[in-house]
């Protein structure tokens, strides 16, 4: 291969790639590698000196060495990503984002499923907030060699991804979509365990973090906190990111604020705090009051069912149970504890014969 007459300019040194790929020397023998490079990096390889040089969805590397030709690389870049944008617009306030930063969403939809999340988060979501959607399509291959023939030409900058498509393909583009969009942060909901598996699940968390993006993969949705999310019965995951804790201070596991008639232990009002992502709290909410104390989880359950929830219904090992019904019951838990204590409960003493206590 001829030297070029004059080195190409080299793109910017923001973006990075790191992928096995194929080295050919100069004498035909293939090497293989795997490191993080980025454009106009020199690297020491054999004692030879080489620069890396690729474009933002380049397919062939082309490494110069001191300004000539060296050795030409055939190669898919898996992930080609900016470097992260810093934190420093987003200040804690517990919660998460400082009021009036905007944070801009991207959600993944390809379903009713995804789009009644999107409506629901659009009909209560903070005015700061901006939601962008992606329709992606319903099918793809089981191995998915080249995300690029799956991926729009260009998708808007965000902040935090939901992820909310029903099928498991994407969850392999996301790091892609993350390099695209910039993102810092990702949501991806396991409302059914087909769509993202375990063994996929921690691999996304791996490949994202790489990219320095934190993920949060709760399982139900509605599991998600302002600090941890479920990924079975027993294992409550700790997070730190303000993004993600800005969306779970108004969506995910729901909370509400009930007040009780003390005389009549019946509801008068409920407020949501936190509304399930589906909308499902405040579905529930409008028809618990007059409710008595005593009936309140248990017509929260038949509300939650009846809303309908649309996590599945397929029993899954992490809980021993369906999703639908570890939503139903978390829910069902965060309504007994606002009524607790207008319940009344009867005590049975043991030894007693019921013509005994008539007597």
């Amino acid at each position: 291969m001829e030297a070029p007459a004059v080195m190409p300019p080299l793109k910017s040194s923001g973006w990075i790639a790191e992928e096995i790929f194929e080295r050919v020397d100069q004498h035909g023998c293939a090497r293989y590698s795997r490191r993080p490079v980025m454009a106009g990096h020199r690297v020491r390889w054999k004692n030879i000196v080489v620069t890396f040089v690729f474009g933002l969805r380049a397919s062939e590397m082309r490494w110069y060495r001191e300004g000539s030709a060296f050795v030409l690389m055939r190669m898919k870049a898996r992930f080609i990503y900016p470097h992260p944008r810093p934190l420093s617009r987003f200040r804690e306030r517990g919660a998460g984002v400082r009021a009036g930063d905007v944070m801009r969403i991207l959600a993944i939809v390809n379903s009713d499923y995804g789009r009644r999340h999107v409506e629901n988060i659009r009909k209560h979501m903070p005015k700061e907030w901006t939601l962008e959607v992606w329709e992606a399509a319903h099918a793809y291959p089981q191995v998915i060699d080249y995300p690029e023939d799956y991926l729009p030409e260009s998708l808007p900058p965000a902040d935090l991804i939901l992820q909310f498509g029903e099928h498991k393909g994407l969850a392999e583009l996301l790091p892609d979509i993350a390099q695209m969009t910039g993102v810092q942060a990702v949501i991806a909901a396991i409302d059914n365990e087909a769509v993202l598996p375990r063994g996929l699940a921690r691999q996304l968390r791996g490949w994202l973090e790489k990219v320095n993006v934190a993920v949060v993969t709760p399982k139900p949705l509605c599991s998600l906190s302002e600090t941890h999310y479920w990924v079975s019965r027993r294992e409550k995951v700790a997070y730190d990111n303000p993004l993600i804790r800005e969306f779970a201070h108004y969506f995910g596991n729901p909370e509400f604020k009930i007040t009780v008639d003390p005389q009549t232990r019946t509801i008068v009002s409920v407020e949501v705090v936190r509304d399930a992502v589906c909308g499902c709290a405040r579905y529930a909410a409008e028809h618990l009051v007059g409710a008595s104390a005593d009936d309140a989880e248990e017509k929260t359950g038949m509300l939650h069912h009846h809303y309908p929830c649309w996590a599945a219904m397929g029993v899954v090992l992490d809980y021993d149970d369906t999703l639908m019904h570890v939503s139903g019951n978390i829910m069902r838990d965060a309504v007994g504890e606002q009524v607790k204590l207008y319940k009344q409960i009867q005590y049975i003493a043991p030894g007693w014969r019921s013509e005994d206590s008539e007597q």
